[in-house]
This record gives C-alpha cells, structure tokens and sequence, in this order.
C-alpha cells in the first residue's frame, strides 16, 4: 500500500460515512477520530483501531496527530475548537481540508463569518462541500477552490438491480429524525387530509428523537421507531416513493439512498441533495414545506400518477443516485494529496 497516511476528525459517525472510509481504506493508511455515538441515531457498527474516539484534552489529541503522521488532515467544521486549532498547527505544513455542509443561507451568522474568514484561511488550505450551495458558502468565506462531493451513500447495501419498481404499490415512506426541523407533524397532517381519497395508501416512518410521544397516531401511519440501516434497506423494498419534508437539510444523504434504491422522490425545496438527485418531474417532485396543503397537492400529485410513470421515475432515481459512490469519494479525498 502506497504511504498515504489522511486523519480525518469527525463529529459523529454514521454508516455512509463508514462506507466512504472503508473504501479509501483500500488505497490509504486512513485514521479517523470521532464523536461518540448520537443517542437519537444509534447506528451499530463494527470499527477497529481505525476508528477512535476524540480524546478528552488536546494535548492527547496532538500526540495521536504526530504519531500518525498525516500526509493530509480533514477537519469536520469550525465549531470544534480544538478541531480548527490542532488545523492551524498543521495548516503550512500539510494539506488540511475544511469540510463542510452548511449550505450558503444569507443569514446573519454567516455573513459575520463572511467578514471574519480570514481566521479560517489560516487554519485551511483546502476545502471539501457537498454540493452547489456549500460551494457558494465556501466562495463567499473567500476560499477560491473547493471540491464539491463530501457525502456519499452506502451505495451497495441500498442499491437494487432487481427491484421491480412497484408502481403498484400504496405505501410512502419517511426516514428522518423525529425533531422540529423534519416538520413531520405538518407531513402527517398533509397525509390524513388525503387519506379519506386515497384510504388503501399508507405512510411508513422510521426514525426517532425527541417528538416521538408527540407524534400523530393515525390507523394509515405507521410509526417504525429507528432502524439500522441494513433492516431499512429491507423494509422499504415495496415502497411507492420516499417523502422528506425537512424546514432544513443541510444535505441528506438518506435521499441518496433512497434515489439508489429506486424510490421517485417527494422532497421540501429545502433539501440540499435534490440538487443532485431530484429532476423536478421526471423522478419525483418538490413542496413548501411550510405549507401543508402544498405537501398534500405533492402527495395527492404524485399517487394520482399510473403505474407505469410511477416505475420509470423510480428507474430515474436509481440512474442519478448511482451517478456517486464510495469509491469515487474516496478517489476525491485522495485529490487533495496533488
């Protein structure tokens, strides 16, 4: 194996994240410090020594940075403070890349990070978003290059060749954390408003957080609790379309997965990813999220479709979410070493 050596200090750790490292694994000496485990989305996952948690103090921090000898480092964000400062520490003598996946939201917050950017191009010299929006951030905090692709998909586990594409089938279903910002109250409203027209359709939840005891019961809402991903991929087989009505996404790697998967997707204008993987018409369509009766006009839109169109967007979805996989994340993280 070539002598790269990339440390990445993570927040939390999630299976695509996994999935992205395991392959770059392959061609690299590969470090990872992280997070523990987030409570609302308990992954299970089997990691070795390749995979450890951040330690309490910096200065233990720096004695894992030197013992490993990173020939690049990747830094999760700024809000870690001791993340951005062991960055500094390194940023003349190695590629150290700022990855993030805030996307550009003209607020006020971001425009005093836009007049104070010049402490971060002291602390990086590379830069790794998402997609477009999180490269017009990256633009504005006066960064000139930047790489777009820094979320992937576990593109085998959900990935389908043989998926019929169900267009017979009368089941949405919904995976996101159960908290304000996925606005699924408004999601189950604009589904019982519906549900009197179309009774045999029903919609599957997964997820968990802090408005589960909140959450609507309703005899065609199926609430599932969190599923690891493995059972998930199982569990959404005979799914019509998947349905994601977020305030806010930064990004949403669950789109990827649910595109890989075959599914025609029903996606707030606020969700990042369909950028990348949402052609408004020919593999799902878009709402307000704010709106109930804009979510309700997106579902009643969609399930009126015939079978046959319901199929082809699904058979679109799988095309656009195979378009990026691991391996190709891994090759760009090795980009960074030029």
């Amino acid at each position: 194996m070539p002598d790269k050596r990339l440390l990445f200090l993570s927040q939390e750790l999630s299976g695509y994240w996994v999935s992205g490292i395991e392959e770059l694994r392959k061609l690299a000496n590969v470090l990872v410090i992280h997070y523990p485990t987030n409570k609302e989305a308990p992954f299970k996952q089997s990691l070795d020594s390749a995979y450890q948690i951040k330690p309490q103090s910096e200065l233990e921090l720096i004695k894992i940075l030197d013992e490993f000898d990173p020939n690049a480092l990747f830094v999760s964000g700024w809000a870690d403070k001791e993340y951005k400062s062991i960055a500094q520490k390194f940023v003349a003598q190695i590629p150290v890349v700022l990855c993030i996946d805030n996307p550009w939201k003209s607020t006020w917050k971001q425009w005093i990070n836009v007049a104070l950017s010049i402490r971060l191009r002291k602390c990086y010299n590379r830069t790794w978003g998402c997609g477009p929006s999180q490269a017009k951030y990256l633009k504005k905090l006066g960064f000139n290059s930047f790489k777009q692709g820094l979320y992937t998909a576990n593109v085998e586990l959900f990935d389908s060749p043989s998926n019929p594409f169900h267009g017979n089938s009368t089941h949405l279903v919904c995976v996101a954390r159960y908290i304000p910002q996925k606005n699924l109250q408004t999601l189950w409203k604009a589904f019982i408003r519906l549900s009197n027209d179309f009774p045999n359709w029903e919609l599957h939840c997964f997820g968990f957080g802090v408005e589960w005891d909140s959450r609507i019961r309703h005899d065609k809402i199926i609430h599932h609790g969190f599923t690891q991903p493995k059972e998930l991929s199982a569990m959404i087989e005979n799914a019509a379309a998947f349905v994601l009505p977020s305030l806010e996404e930064h990004w949403g790697v669950v789109v990827h997965e649910m595109a890989v998967s075959g599914l025609p997707l029903l996606l707030s204008e606020n969700v990042e990813a369909r950028h990348s993987f949402l052609n408004e018409g020919e593999n799902g369509f878009m709402f307000n999220p704010r709106d109930e009766h804009s979510i309700e006009l997106c579902l009643r839109k969609f399930i009126e479709l015939s079978a046959e169109e319901k199929m082809q967007m699904g058979q679109k979805s799988r095309a656009l979410g195979l378009r990026y996989n691991p391996n190709k994340w891994a090759g760009i993280a090795l980009s960074f070493l030029k």
